[in-house]
């Protein structure tokens, strides 16, 4: 999730944990808590595109992770605040929660988080949107309206619970959403006729009403959109042929196969004059929900560049293909009335 969201969710256990005892400072270092792991993104900057998508959320998103930080912090903030004659572990328990409530909020987001790091599997449930209102804003009423009170306000503790409470109830209303949304895609596509080899569907920006569906079969991709407020089951697919032979030259080179393995397969290759691009399927085009769509625009995708050496071998370069302009108040509006099921 985005990192005002992750923040208000570390305050918000900070804030059930030790709020009782130390008032303010509970939400504040659990703030703290929520965002430390997307500090991965500082060295991510000194990297290339391809090593980013393995480096971030990664290691500071493990469990091991969680384990190792969260006495150390304990101890500091402990030494920081010795006016509170509480010891690290009261602290260690509020900034491992922090952390690990961060890491479990992202496995529902479609990125996916390497929790059992250095294991390679990443866990991605794609039922929420990296930026959900829905989610943020109750959580953060709750929040604030809690820290206005005295800590040994009976209602603080009160008013800090209903906020998790909110919005855990809505992560599980993604999920069941999700859920209803899977079951419409899988008899849509059953009138084809032709064999799926798996289904991938995650929401489209701000919502957890309209879902895009991704269909792999043998030889492409088949890509349609659904409001759970849509009057009818008819979904229109878009299909886009793999092309993945048009790499097969390359696919020994270490930066096409970390693509291949963080896409988990679901990509498609476009010729672009002498050039490639790299296209992920798994979060597909980015306005793909829009009637009539004709541009194929991703939301990630890579440029592959080959070229010839001073010695005469062949060299490739990978890099992060992003395009301007893509988003308008128009398409916003647009983005709502197709939530709503006007706009097909």
């Amino acid at each position: 999730m985005d990192t005002i969201t992750q923040a208000i969710l570390g305050a918000g256990v900070g804030e059930v944990t030790l709020g009782k005892k130390v008032g303010n400072r509970a939400p504040l270092w659990g703030a703290v808590a929520g965002i430390v792991p997307d500090l991965d993104v500082i060295p991510g900057r000194f990297m290339n595109a391809v090593d980013y998508l393995t480096f971030h959320r990664g290691f500071s998103h493990s469990l091991i992770f969680s384990l190792i930080a969260a006495p150390l912090a304990g101890w500091l903030i402990a030494n920081i605040h010795k006016k509170e004659n509480l010891d690290w572990k009261p602290w260690t328990l509020l900034f491992f929660l922090g952390l690990i409530t961060h890491i479990l909020l992202d496995c529902f987001t479609t990125w996916g988080t390497q929790v059992f790091w250095p294991l390679e599997y990443r866990i991605a449930w794609n039922t929420i949107f990296v930026i959900d209102p829905l989610y943020t804003i109750p959580f953060l009423f709750f929040l604030v309206w809690a820290m206005f009170k005295k800590k040994d306000n009976p209602l603080r503790s009160k008013l800090g619970w209903i906020g998790i409470g909110i919005s855990s109830f809505y992560l599980l209303f993604t999920v069941v959403n999700k859920q209803m949304a899977e079951s419409v895609f899988e008899d849509a596509f059953a009138g084809k006729q032709m064999a799926c080899i798996r289904l991938n569907t995650k929401p489209t920006p701000f919502n957890s009403i309209l879902w895009t569906g991704t269909i792999e079969t043998e030889d492409g991709f088949y890509e349609g959109a659904y409001s759970l407020f849509d009057p009818d089951k008819n979904i229109r697919f878009d299909y886009f042929p793999k092309n993945h032979e048009l790499i097969n030259h390359l696919r020994q080179e270490a930066d096409i196969q970390k693509l291949i393995f963080v896409s988990k397969g679901l990509f498609v290759i476009t010729a672009d004059n002498a050039d490639f691009l790299l296209q992920d399927f798994r979060y597909g085009r980015a306005t793909s929900w829009r009637p009539n769509q004709q541009d194929n625009y991703f939301t990630f995708e890579y440029r592959i560049k080959e070229k010839e050496t001073s010695e005469g071998s062949e060299e490739i370069t990978v890099s992060r293909e992003r395009r301007t302009g893509q988003f308008s108040k128009e398409i916003f509006y647009q983005l709502w009335q197709r939530i709503l099921g006007n706009l097909r």
